[in-house]
């Protein structure tokens, strides 16, 4: 922006120079972001289990090993979905907390973990929580759009390295925003030990 007397704005004159403004402003925003929260999550692993499950989209539900998956040294993957107890979630991990989000927040969706016995090793926060991700395409929980959905509200489970397979179910929705992986209520259910 041009400045015009002390104080006052003057709007830029060309739409070259309110991109550039945008751009610039958005970088800086990006990089101010970066510094202060210490940079995007665990995208890197969002996006390797979000290609494991794009290449059964038209089967419609997959298996997904972890284990095969999922690089690094970890030991397991804990999973906190909408509603989870913070405390229970902190008890469950094992390992300190630090970085996560509060999983009683409005925004909050659900949280995949993989830990070993002393700490976190990825993480990848899937909502409106995570400002990095405009869209998400999976969550390792129930999904509204599942008749048993409230069933497995706010439900926690872990699982060791060498059986962490999970089974997906996938929207199949129109748009591209209707269009995820979830895992069945019942699924999650039986994962956390809460199956009937």
């Amino acid at each position: 922006m041009q400045s015009g007397r002390c104080g006052e704005l003057v709007k830029p004159k060309t739409k070259a120079a309110v991109t550039a403004l945008l751009i610039g402003s958005t970088a800086a925003m990006g990089l101010l972001t970066s510094c202060v929260l210490g940079g995007p999550p665990d995208e890197e692993i969002g996006n390797v289990i979000s290609a494991a499950l794009h290449e059964h989209e038209d089967e419609g539900s997959a298996v997904i090993d972890l284990d095969q998956v999922v690089p690094g040294n970890w030991t397991r993957v804990v999973v906190a979905c909408y509603g989870a107890d913070r405390d229970s979630f902190i008890q469950e991990l094992k390992v300190p907390p630090d970085g996560l989000p509060d999983t009683e927040s409005p925004g909050f969706l659900s949280i995949i973990v993989f830990v070993d016995d002393n700490e976190v090793i990825h993480k990848f926060n899937v909502g409106q929580d995570d400002m990095y991700v405009n869209h998400w395409y999976f969550t390792p929980c129930a999904s509204p759009i599942d008749p048993s959905y409230l069933e497995a509200d706010g439900a926690i489970y872990s699982m060791d390295r060498s059986d962490s397979s999970i089974f997906f179910q996938f929207s199949g929705g129109v748009s591209s925003a209707d269009k995820y992986w979830y895992v069945p209520a019942q699924n999650v259910l039986e994962y956390s030990g809460s199956s009937s």
